[in-house]
């Protein structure tokens, strides 16, 4: 038993931890290394790394270029070694073409690379598109494990979505298969073909389906922050409720990344009114919890509906309010049409200026409460607070600011009650 804990502390002694060590990797490995490592990147990573430094971006372009240049090369080489000679002839040729092709080791950027790369794709999947069935799901079988999919991954994917809208295009939208060409717009807009996806959606006979895939290409439109082309697609989808609620969501995803300009033009372009209104109620609440009220206030005043625009001016006067910001708050208070919320809301500020001992302004906001319970109800709290620490002088002028006969006398009695 002894032993094995002689071996045991021993394991522990002789165990040391790995040390952390801060900087860029670039700095850590030889040159040849980090550009291996930048190589199992795919495209969307490849093009944040780009960003990082200059050294970043001029290897980022390097891997980019002899990462895809290789793969499209084998992959064109591959097609063409594997279509019968006799039928593909000239899609034989055009392959040659595109295996020689250097104009992707020309880029100076990411972004010519990836122009260079999507232009050789598409040629490629001009060539897919077009063949038979019979040499296409050939090629299909003898593919797997066969060919390099790092540059091309899921080209005969994408090649499907193609062959379908190959298809469609021959017979008329009224007896195009709705389920079919959702399923093509599916693997566009997986493979960021977003025109694609759309051109095809426009195919779909009318009705839930059309809606349907519409909404989901908006929708990814949305998540990767391509607003203007987002609000472009929902714009399309005929169902005014699917629409609506997509404008709504788009409208509050620009809200939330403080682009508010955007969406609040998002949100007016809603044609269903009660959502259009909590569209900004929720722009207007969001820019008040950010301080920015001037801007919040502008917002509130374009609800329609005038119990939800009511409810947000509430909530902004409430804020600026809290924060001492009285003047402020007293003025958005003032801007509530319903005369009840209006008025509670300057009893609140009333009340919450009294409580901090500031009596003369507490009295000048309760004097501006237009029911007249609510307004002498606010002045005599005034009146017992200022009694209650002492202030009889204060109490009393402030008690025989009360209108109502009854309620002045009983204040002043009161008062009388707190001296004795």
């Amino acid at each position: 038993m002894n032993s094995l804990i002689t071996t045991s502390e021993a394991a522990s002694e002789a165990y040391n931890p790995p040390i952390i060590e801060s900087g860029l990797i670039n700095k850590k490995l030889p040159p040849e290394l980090f550009a291996q490592v930048l190589n199992y990147l795919d495209r969307m990573s490849l093009q944040s790394a780009a960003g990082v430094n200059h050294l970043w971006n001029a290897v980022s372009i390097d891997t980019a270029k002899r990462k895809e240049f290789n793969s499209i090369k084998g992959f064109a080489k591959w097609l063409g070694e594997n279509l019968p000679k006799d039928s593909c002839a000239s899609q034989i040729e055009r392959l040659l073409h595109i295996g020689s092709n250097t104009k992707i080791l020309g880029g100076v950027n990411l972004m010519a690379v990836k122009l260079s790369i999507d232009e050789l794709k598409e040629e490629i999947l001009d060539i897919l598109k077009v063949l038979s069935e019979k040499d296409y799901t050939r090629l299909r079988k003898i593919s797997a494990g066969k060919i390099n999919s790092t540059f091309l991954e899921g080209i005969f994917h994408l090649a499907e979505a193609y062959r379908i809208i190959e298809i469609a295009k021959k017979v008329s939208s009224e007896n195009s298969d709705s389920s079919v060409l959702k399923n093509a717009c599916e693997i566009l807009v997986h493979h960021r073909k977003v025109d694609k996806a759309v051109e095809v959606a426009m195919m779909i006979p009318p009705g839930y389906s059309k809606n349907s895939t519409l909404e989901d290409i908006s929708k990814m439109l949305a998540h990767t922050g391509n607003t203007d082309e987002a609000v472009k697609v929902a714009m399309m989808i005929a169902h005014e409720y699917s629409r609506n609620s997509m404008l709504e969501d788009i409208s509050k995803r620009l809200a939330q990344i403080g682009k508010t300009d955007e969406a609040v033009k998002v949100a007016m372009a809603i044609a269903l009114e009660y959502s259009r209104n909590s569209t900004l109620k929720v722009i207007s609440k969001r820019l008040a919890h950010t301080g920015n009220t001037d801007e919040a206030v502008k917002v509130a005043m374009m609800i329609a509906h005038e119990f939800s625009r009511n409810s947000m001016l509430k909530v902004i006067s409430k804020r600026l309010a809290k924060i001492g910001n009285t003047d402020e708050a007293v003025k958005v208070a003032m801007m509530i049409a319903h005369e009840f919320s209006r008025n509670s809301m300057l009893e609140d500020i009333s009340k919450r200026l009294a409580k901090i001992g500031n009596t003369d302004e507490a009295v000048k906001v309760a004097m501006m409460i237009a029911h007249e319970f609510s307004r002498n109800s606010t002045l005599e709290d005034i009146s017992k607070r200022l009694a209650k620490i002492g202030n009889t002088d204060e109490a009393v002028k402030v008690a025989m600011a009360i209108a109502q006969e009854f309620s002045r006398n009983s204040t002043l009695e009161d008062i009388s009650k707190i001296l004795a």
